[in-house]
């Protein structure tokens, strides 16, 4: 990741992986943390996909801690993109 530019999309793809790694370590945290990165990287570079894909993370990781009202903006977010660039054919 380190090797990728800002700029890239490959870079938040990198990102989304890296967070999904780290949840099968078990480590929400760090998980949490790439997912957070991968939506802001997601979202300068036109990844909406990723974009889509963290957020839907962190809504899980929200509601499994209890914070339901993060969990809804997190949803919220992912729905408004799915529906707003027409996402729903992207698997």
């Amino acid at each position: 990741m380190a090797a990728e530019p800002a700029w890239s999309p490959s870079r938040a793809t990198a990102l989304i992986l890296s967070g999904e790694a780290q949840l099968l370590l078990g480590d929400r945290d760090r998980a949490m943390a790439f997912f957070v990165e991968t939506a802001a990287a997601g979202t300068v570079t036109g990844s909406y996909d990723t974009v889509v894909h963290s957020n839907a993370e962190l809504a899980v990781l929200a509601m499994d801690s209890g914070r339901w009202a993060a969990a809804e903006e997190h949803l919220q977010v992912a729905v408004g993109l799915v529906e707003q660039r027409r996402l729903t054919t992207t698997p």
